[in-house]
């Protein structure tokens, strides 16, 4: 026991149980890269370089300290203590700091409301969420539509909740979407001649086969952000994202309505993205080089993820292949970022150093770590973007189960529960010991949908999905600090 004593107070350690050392000991994460020897301070939210010889006494928890440290140990631990850092202190509580302010949040600032107009969609992708044969949590698709009295009764409901913010989105959502397309305009036309003072924007999700002149007129009359589902070449695309009626590749459609955008429309390219679901069982090159040709072509922006399989009963396998390929593809753009290159990094590498971005920025000294915080996962349920179904009922966003008793937090003519709100802000309580002596708490990214069984936040799903999330946080934060030596060496900012 006493071989911490060089770290903390050997009165209060004595008095400690071995089971309780760990609150005592400093509440950090160790970094090494191939340069450099770091400390993350996690009360500090800051990272501290360190000696090889501290990383070490760290390391081993002291335990192979045979003799007492050196004397430029203690005077390295003694001053990184006179900065504030090395605390042993933890958070006692889980509760989200939104918690007592739920009902103002979701009373005035709604940022975005997602409408179903239907259930039904013209392809039947095989990894698609809503699939009949590999859906197991989610619903399949239906006919069911939206009707227009709902819709009103969501976005003037939407409109009274957001009257504290000056500007807000509506967005599209399906099945496609444009199967619905009357509907649309009968939504934007309402919202234009009732809230005539509202800055509102408009955005949609769409397959982009059903595209024709009329629905591209009125998209870039009313500016709309369009998102088109195209994941690769010919080959790629059309293995996974075919039309319902004869099984046929969506590709030739799809390619042909985007030139028309580009011919006709130029000036409205700059509000399409395409969105790009990775199955690792592809040719990650193929599909590279086929999203940055895009990109040069038209300027085109690509939105990358990978297949969702988290309600799905068939589980994807890993690609190592992919895998080896796409770190070697980071790299090169890591090498591009470091050096200047006039070589564009590769949109499928893009995301990830937007993250790796998002650590610099969510790093630096703070205060030191309340008594009660919660992990910075989940969002303000329905504050963020409130996703209303065809019947009326509201969810979180788009990307949770709608059938799920858990995931359902109110309803067109009742409102919201701010009770089940309050349980999904504060997911983390049914993790409560996992994640108080997490290191990785400030950083995490794990969706309130990673706990869900359909009928209950799960504490054994949630924990599955801790070791992947931690791993990337982990992941992250040394390309930072990687970044971060790199600057130093050139003297230039990188990032």
């Amino acid at each position: 026991m006493e071989k911490h004593c060089y770290l903390l107070n050997i009165e209060v350690i004595n008095r400690m149980s071995e089971n309780n050392l760990e609150k005592v000991f400093p509440f950090i994460k160790l970094f090494k890269t191939h340069k450099c020897c770091y400390i993350y301070d996690v009360n500090q939210n800051y990272f501290y370089k360190i000696s090889k010889e501290l990383y070490d006494f760290f390391e081993h928890g002291s335990e192979n300290q045979i003799y007492p440290p050196s004397k430029q140990l203690l005077s390295e631990i003694s001053s990184i203590k006179d900065k504030g850092g090395l605390s042993s202190h933890r958070p006692q509580r889980i509760t989200h700091y939104a918690t007592e302010h739920i009902e103002y949040y979701l009373n005035h600032r709604i940022k975005s409301i997602t409408l179903q107009l239907t259930q039904q969609c013209n392809l039947r992708c095989t990894y698609c969420i809503y699939s009949e044969t590999a859906n197991q949590y989610q619903r399949s698709h239906t006919v069911n539509r939206m009707s227009f009295e709902v819709a009103k009764k969501a976005l003037d409901f939407f409109v009274r909740c957001s009257d504290d913010l000056e500007s807000v989105n509506v967005g599209f959502y399906g099945g496609e979407p444009l199967l619905e397309y009357k509907l649309i305009q009968k939504c934007v036309q309402y919202l234009q001649q009732n809230y005539p003072e509202r800055k509102i924007s408009y955005s949609m999700t769409s397959n982009g086969t059903l595209l024709n002149y009329e629905i591209i007129d009125f998209l870039v009359n009313n500016k709309f952000t369009l998102m088109i589902s195209l994941d690769g070449p010919q080959k790629i695309n059309d293995r996974n994202r075919r039309f319902k009626k004869d099984g046929s590749g969506t590709f030739g459609a799809v390619m042909e309505n985007l030139n028309i955008i580009a011919k006709d429309y130029p000036d409205y390219l700059k509000y399409v993205k395409i969105s790009v679901v990775i199955d690792p069982e592809n040719d990650y090159n193929e599909v590279r080089d086929f999203v940055d040709g895009i990109s040069k072509s038209w300027g085109i922006s690509a939105h990358v993820s990978m297949i969702d399989d988290t309600y799905s009963a068939q589980k994807r396998r890993t690609n190592f292949d992919y895998i080896d390929k796409n770190k070697t593809e980071l790299a090169r753009d890591f090498l591009k970022t470091i050096w200047g290159s006039s070589c564009a990094v590769s949109q499928m590498s893009q995301r990830y150093l937007d993250d790796v971005k998002r650590v610099r920025e969510g790093v630096g000294d703070i205060e030191e770590l309340p008594q009660s915080l919660s992990p910075s996962g989940p969002c303000v349920p329905g504050k963020e973007r409130l996703f209303v179904n065809v019947y009326g009922d509201f969810y979180p966003c788009e990307r949770v189960s709608e059938m799920s008793s858990v995931m359902k937090i109110g309803t067109i003519d009742k409102g919201f529960d701010y009770e089940k709100v309050k349980t999904l802000l504060n997911v983390a309580n049914i993790t409560n010991e996992s994640c108080l002596s997490c290191w990785a708490m400030r950083h995490c990214t794990q969706c309130i949908k990673y706990a869900d069984n359909g009928f209950e936040l799960n504490k054994d799903k949630r924990l599955n999905r801790c070791s992947r999330v931690i791993a990337q946080v982990e992941e992250k934060m040394l390309d930072y600090l990687m970044f971060c030596e790199m600057e130093y060496i050139y003297g230039k900012t990188i990032l």
